[in-house]
């Protein structure tokens, strides 16, 4: 996933460049197919930066993940201890068991 992360931040970076060169007057924007060159760049930019999101949120490295992790610790920490349950306690209970003949 790491790897597929880096194709995309690259990629990104690619047509972003591309970008920066239409917008620095090397297409001309009158020319109908230079329309549709900054218009398929534009989208392929944003759907880069879509991928480089998602792939960002699986694994956890964006700053909402980080946050959330970070509430979550906190609120264990200021949460009392949880009770026991009642299969836990250490009681010395003497168990009926049928099946066993008692003495």
């Amino acid at each position: 996933m790491i790897v597929q992360l880096c194709r995309h931040i690259c990629q990104s970076r690619f047509h972003g460049e591309c970008l920066q060169e239409v917008r620095a007057g090397l297409l001309d924007p009158r020319d109908a197919e230079d329309c549709e060159h900054l218009d398929r760049l534009t989208r392929l930019h944003d759907r880069e930066g879509r991928a480089i999101s998602a792939i960002m949120d699986k694994l956890r490295m964006t700053v909402r993940a980080s946050t959330t992790a970070a509430k979550t610790e906190e609120a264990r920490a200021k949460a009392p201890p949880a009770e026991a349950k009642t299969w836990q306690h250490d009681v010395d209970v003497d168990v009926v068991m049928p099946w066993k003949t008692h003495q």
